[in-house]
């Protein structure tokens, strides 16, 4: 099947599964030699082109990922999970078309304590890595679509998806007078940056990374700041309240390039896949630091969400401030009032 552009110019390229139905796939670019260069061997049929291992195949879907200007988050954790699939089931030399369902099901479905989420996560990543396989001519089928996760031998605790704890105003005070920019620093990269992004992180519902990632540019406009969020690429305006402007006015001043506001502490580690795991263990120790336990930074999140609710803010403003692509989502991040709502009807 050929290329083709849809209305904004993008090339799309469309291709026939082998249950007969048509697929296609965005390349995300307006550039027709580009197009042509992703997906020059989607045509062919395995067996006709230089199909590689399962192990070359993994790089070369990792440079194709980087190419579209995926989340290198996002494509260093899927490159993980790949990998760990790849080298528990000894696979690293196999050619594509040479997997068999079992060898899917076997790693996703093993007698290890994984959470059912886990395993969702787990399908999910090689899934993605199988399609695009199909779409290169490596192999004609996707196995890991015939592989659920067997809930029947999964035990209730993993079932249960982990719920997460909001913070009280009061646990949030007491980070803040921990965090003083005076004071001892508490954890890396500074007590400054932190308050900054305990702040953000509850009057916004923002990621850490994406406070981490904030630029200058964020606050153009007077009373409010917008963010393309990194892990969906979904822009998000919101005002600014009194204690984010504060906390602004605290930062470093803005220098010529109008670069990021924390550039030489919590951007470069946000910005590198394998440091920014970091932050969220450095943060632990921060609520440690102050008698906090069981929650994380992405708790400000939740708390963000449930304040929302509280107020009488519509849940689909709350999904639209915090970057959800449905309100399904984010009804997940509302802990109070809403549940309670719901059982009395």
């Amino acid at each position: 099947m050929p290329l083709i552009k849809d209305g904004k110019g993008v090339w799309i390229y469309v291709t026939v599964l082998p249950n007969g139905k048509r697929h296609s796939i965005n390349t995300r670019t307006t550039d027709e030699a580009t197009a042509k260069s992703l997906f020059a061997s989607a045509s062919a049929e395995p067996g006709m082109t230089d199909v590689p291992t399962l192990g070359q195949a993994l790089e070369k879907w990792l440079a194709y990922k980087t190419s579209c200007s995926q989340s290198k988050f996002t494509i260093h954790h899927q490159r993980a999970y790949v990998k760990a699939w790849l080298e528990a089931m000894s696979l690293d030399q196999k050619a594509p078309q040479e997997i068999q369902v079992e060898d899917v099901n076997a790693w996703v479905n093993d007698t290890s304590k994984a959470k059912a989420s886990s395993r969702l996560v787990r399908r999910s990543a090689v899934a993605s890595f199988l399609q695009w396989c199909v779409f290169s001519g490596y192999c004609r089928a996707n196995v890991a679509r015939l592989v659920p996760v067997n809930f029947s031998q999964l035990s209730h605790a993993q079932k249960e998806t982990k719920v997460m704890q909001v913070f009280t105003d009061g646990e949030i005070n007491r980070m803040l007078e921990k965090l003083l920019p005076d004071d001892p620093q508490v954890q890396p990269p500074s007590n400054a940056w932190w308050s900054f992004a305990v702040t953000f992180g509850r009057w916004s519902g923002l990621r850490l990374s994406d406070i981490a990632l904030l630029e200058w540019d964020c606050f153009a406009k007077p009373g409010k700041f917008a963010v393309w969020t990194e892990k969906t690429n979904t822009r998000v305006e919101l005002p600014m309240n009194e204690q984010m402007q504060i906390a602004l006015a605290r930062a470093h001043q803005p220098v010529s390039h109008m670069g990021y506001v924390w550039p030489g502490s919590a951007a470069p580690i946000a910005a590198n896949p394998e440091r920014r795991p970091m932050l969220s263990v450095w943060f632990s120790r921060v609520c440690d630091a102050v008698n906090i336990v069981g929650k994380s930074f992405h708790s400000l999140r939740h708390t963000y969400c449930t304040d929302c609710d509280n107020r009488g803010v519509p849940i689909e403003h709350i999904s639209r401030n915090v970057g959800h692509a449905s309100t399904r989502m984010t009804e997940h991040y509302v802990h109070t009032g809403r549940i309670e709502r719901t059982l009395l009807v």
